[in-house]
């Protein structure tokens, strides 16, 4: 029986999802990051592995406010004053937004904020105080980002 792409895990399907990847050098699985990936076993031995992008990278300016995405997002510019950037209003459990500061930081910091009413590790906001330093994140549960 062929794989659909449904996510589909019983017992004989051909489908499997996963964070782990077939080192093909090695014959061992290896770990390919938080995202999903999906393994395809095409019933002659071939497997086909795809892995979940965290889609295009959000180059942030140097506003003073700017608002994160889910999957990747990095300082694009020199900053010219102490930034504040959110993560997103309406998360679901398991998004994972990836913060970068800019590589030149201009004597100022860049100051996470989990947004009204929501926390990081129990605190409201995390600062990135080294250029190029970063952070990721993962919405565990109503109201709770936790790093990793």
């Amino acid at each position: 029986m062929a794989a659909a792409d449904s996510g589909d895990l019983s017992e004989g399907s051909n489908l499997y999802y996963t964070d782990e990847r077939v080192d093909d050098r090695a014959n061992a699985l290896i770990a390919v990051g938080a995202g999903l990936s999906k393994v395809y076993d095409d019933g002659a031995g071939t497997l086909t592995i795809s892995l979940d992008g965290a889609g295009t990278p959000n180059g942030i300016n140097a506003d003073a406010s700017n608002s994160l995405v889910e999957g990747v997002n990095f300082g694009s510019a020199t900053l010219t004053e102490d930034v504040t950037w959110s993560l997103p209003a309406s998360p679901s459990v398991g998004d994972i937004v990836k913060v970068k500061a800019p590589a030149n930081l201009g004597g100022f910091r860049v100051t996470v904020s989990a947004g009204v009413g929501k926390s990081i590790d129990g605190v409201g906001s995390v600062d990135l105080e080294s250029p190029g330093a970063a952070i990721n994140v993962i919405y565990l549960a109503a109201n709770a980002w936790g790093i990793f």
